[in-house]
Parts: structure tokens; sequence; C-alpha cells
């Protein structure tokens, strides 16, 4: 089951400054510095059928080479813990998807030929990734190899990265792999290397990163107390970073989800959760179906009850299309 977590993780790589650092710090293919990142344009499309929602998110960009070529790049966020042995199979089958939407939408009026798609699968699970990459290790090669389908796809394994090299990448997505290789277990004692990591960063990326760490840590209070006091003791040198903590903690204490509440504690939660829940439909709706109509908007952010709300969240991953939601 998908959660407010994969969903807010998804929507920090709808960021473009995010797609940028991920593929120029990640991929190792020389073509990267010949991608033109002011041009990077998110297409408002999933493959992703109902039977992965879930597991995984996809997001679609279009970008333009240096030499004005436009490509397609399918960036898949593996969220499952398990590896798939056949993934190179699905991210083969989301890429025909994507050449018919490409056709559909645009067919000969843009393009002479189809333009070149980029697969990048992102994998954020425990397991080590032991999958193939190219889909031709996946066939039995019974005729010539030229007669057998041949696409591979770039793997970014959070898991592989070590503490030393993402010390050496010193950006958000390293960051990001830091403070999720790390676990709860280890990340009060690594959060001041995780500063280092995104001090450089502007002060916008770092809000979505830290918006970000607030609702990872929501719900393991003794953490968030710990990480809380780290931030309150940063150091004038990180007057930025200060900042856009403190931006990122003023949007959680106006819904409701900073501790340290006094005065009508508990109801002051439940507000927070509403609101909070509120926030995850309308996100996960936007990302799938965006742009969102006003009716739908207006019924989710007057709608006052925990449940409902949840049930509404539980179809809202699930759905094909906004007809599947059953609106209270």
């Amino acid at each position: 089951m998908a959660n407010a977590h994969d969903f807010r993780y998804k929507k920090l790589f709808s960021h473009p400054k995010m797609v940028e650092e991920l593929l120029t710090s990640f991929v190792n293919e020389k073509f990267i510095s010949e991608l033109d990142f002011s041009t990077l344009e998110q297409v408002n499309k999933s493959f992703v059928t109902s039977s992965y929602t879930g597991k995984e998110s996809d997001m679609i960009y279009k970008i333009r080479l240096k030499n004005r070529r436009e490509i397609f790049i399918y960036l898949l966020l593996e969220f499952q813990s398990t590896v798939d042995k056949y993934m190179a199979l699905r991210i083969l089958r989301y890429i025909c998807e994507l050449y018919e939407f490409i056709i559909k939408e645009w067919g000969g009026r843009k393009f002479r030929k189809l333009p070149a798609v980029l697969p990048v699968m992102l994998y954020n699970g425990d397991e080590q990734w032991t999958a193939v990459t190219q889909f031709a290790e996946l066939v039995e090669m019974s005729l010539p190899e030229h007669l057998i389908p041949h696409i591979e796809y770039i793997k970014i394994a959070e898991n592989e990265y070590g503490e030393a090299q993402l010390s050496d990448i010193r950006n958000a997505v390293s960051a990001l792999f830091l403070t999720e290789n790390s676990g709860f277990d280890n990340l009060a004692e690594q959060f001041g290397n995780i500063l280092k990591l995104i001090n450089n960063e502007d002060e916008n990326i770092a809000e979505h990163f830290f918006s970000w760490l607030l609702n990872y840590l929501k719900g393991n209070d003794i953490l968030l107390d710990d990480i809380t006091e780290q931030i309150d003791n940063l150091s004038e040198g990180k007057d930025m970073l200060a900042t856009s903590i403190q931006k990122s903690r003023e949007y959680w204490t106006q819904i409701g989800m900073e501790r340290g509440m006094q005065d009508g504690m508990q109801q002051g939660m439940q507000q927070g959760l509403i609101k909070s829940t509120q926030q995850d439909v309308m996100e996960v709706l936007e990302l799938k179906f965006s742009p969102l109509p006003y009716v739908f908007k207006e019924k989710i952010k007057y709608c006052d009850d925990l449940n409902t709300l949840k049930n509404l969240l539980r179809q809202a991953v699930l759905a094909n299309s906004l007809d599947d939601l059953k609106l209270p």
C-alpha cells in the first residue's frame, strides 16, 4: 500500500533541480552533460498499472539536448523492498506505452522519428538490487541476437552508496540517500553530516528537503525531539539552513503536527491529522490526475472526518481515474 511518505518522495522529484542532481550526480553517462536542464518539463502522465500502484511510481519529463533535439526521461521510483526479477520487462512495457502516448499526443506533427527515451529506476528498498538491467538477458537466445529486443534501464540503488561517496557528492539527493540509508536507528548521529551535504543548496531546495524530512520523522517522537534539538543548536554559519528548516517547521506547526503543544494538545493533534490527511489526499490526486477539478478540492477541504479521509486516501492511491473516487 502506498503511503504519504512515498508520495512526498515523488513530490521531491517533481522539482527540476532534484532531477538534475539525480542525473548529473548518479548517472555515469557522457551524454548527461549534453542535457539542457533549463528546458526540463514534467509530463502529466503515468503508466504504472493499478496492480503496481503502491509499489512504484513513475514520472515523465521532456528535455532538450544542447543540439536542440528533444528526448524523454522515464523515471521509475521503486518503493517495494523486494527485487523484481522482471523489472526490465516492466520498463519495456512502460516505454512502449509512453511511445503510444507520444504518437497520440504529437504524432508526426512534431517528430519525424520517435524521440529517444532515457529509462531510469530509483530504488530505495533494503535488499541489494540483483535483477538484470538489460531486457535481452531475460530472453533465451534461441534466435539470432539482432532479433531479440534490446533495451536497458539505468539503475540507481540508494543502498549501494556509502557515506563516503555521498559526502563527496554534497547535494540534496545525496542528503536524501544518506537519510534513508541511515534509518531511524542512526539518523540522529548522522544528522550533522546530512546538514553538510545540503549546506550549499539554494533555500528553495533545502526547504523542500526539510519538509520531506519532517514528514519522514512524523510519528517517531523521540527521534523528532533529538533532531529538533540539533536544529535549534545550528551554528550561525548555517543561517540559510536554519531559515529553510524553520519554514518547514512553521508549516507543520500550522497543521498541528509539531510536538510541544501544551493546551488542547489532543484536539490539536486530531485536527493536525485531519489537515495532514486532507493534504495527503490532495497531493496524491494532484500527482496522478492534475489539474484537479475545483469540486474535488472543495469536498476534500471540508471533509473533517478522519476515517472518511483515510478511506479516501486509499481510494486515491488505487484509482485509475477520478471516476473511481467516492467523494463524501
